[in-house]
């Protein structure tokens, strides 16, 4: 934005492109070249603007477009005017990228709108709450002093955290119990060379117990403590019943029991519900 020279009390119009002022509209300006003029008033509601921005301070950064859009929607609510700042351009790897584009107010604002991000993190402890399966959007509260030009160094600040690596979550649930059910489907082939045979006990045997798993697997992603529990019995008497029959998959049975610790994990283990740490 061009720099308005508003000192001159008889200037009525100001070049578009470098802010040069003039008594009459000129064809071009002398200064730039330039051919775009604005008249005074235009030119000292940009410059007000353009002050407006430069004093403004960083409120919040949030990476998450919807989490970012209702944080806008309550400071509207509330009538805090604000800015969103450091949005990256398309194809373009940026810091902002990585912690979230920078939502700015005035400082006159700025308690009011910290109340209403407050009021905004009270909402998401609530869903939290509702359904600990949500991972929670991330947002980051600015250095002391950051303003609206300054660096982009933040403290995260998560709305609920786990203490292990793996968060709780019905993607990650969801992939584990494939990982169950695939190191068990193999079992299929020789059940039914069983049944071809004859064998009709051992070969239902084998379906029954891996029948057991699906089971197990589908209460887990609706109950998952109780489907967690059901599919380890389930699994240990599918590989117990493969090995009497002499058709075990060592390999696949550990990847297997691996895959369904995990599972048990993810279901027992939920982010805690309180306050978020500062």
């Amino acid at each position: 934005m061009p720099r308005f020279d508003l000192d001159d009390p008889g200037a009525s119009w100001f070049c578009a492109r470098c802010g040069a002022a003039y008594a009459r509209r000129p064809e071009r300006c002398e200064a730039c070249g330039g051919e775009e003029f604005l008249p005074r008033s235009e030119a000292e509601t940009l410059a007000a603007e353009g002050a407006a921005a430069e004093d403004a301070v960083a409120l919040a950064r949030v990476a998450d477009p919807l989490a970012r859009a209702r944080i806008g929607a309550l400071l509207e609510e509330e009538g805090v005017p604000y800015a969103i700042e450091d949005l990256p351009a398309a194809g373009r790897r940026s810091s902002a990228q990585r912690v979230g584009p920078r939502i700015v107010v005035s400082p006159a604002d700025l308690s009011r709108a910290r109340a209403v991000l407050e009021r905004w993190r009270r909402e998401e402890e609530e869903s939290v709450a509702r359904d600990p399966w949500e991972e929670p959007p991330r947002v980051l509260d600015p250095s002391p002093g950051d303003r609206s030009a300054e660096a982009d160094d933040a403290s995260p600040v998560p709305v609920a955290r786990s203490p292990f690596p793996v968060r709780p979550s019905r993607y990650n649930l969801g992939v584990s119990c494939i990982a169950v059910f695939g190191t068990s489907a193999p079992v299929i082939g020789p059940a039914g060379l069983f049944l071809l045979d004859g064998r009709v006990e051992e070969g239902a045997r084998l379906l029954l117990a891996l029948g057991a798993v699906c089971a197990g697997l589908l209460l887990t992603l609706v109950r998952p403590i109780a489907g967690a529990v059901v599919t380890a019995g389930a699994y240990s008497f599918l590989v117990v019943t493969a090995w009497r029959l002499g058709v075990a998959f060592p390999f696949l049975f550990t990847a297997g029991a691996l895959a369904l610790l995990n599972v048990a994990r993810i279901a027992i283990v939920a982010p805690p519900a309180g306050p978020p740490a500062h």
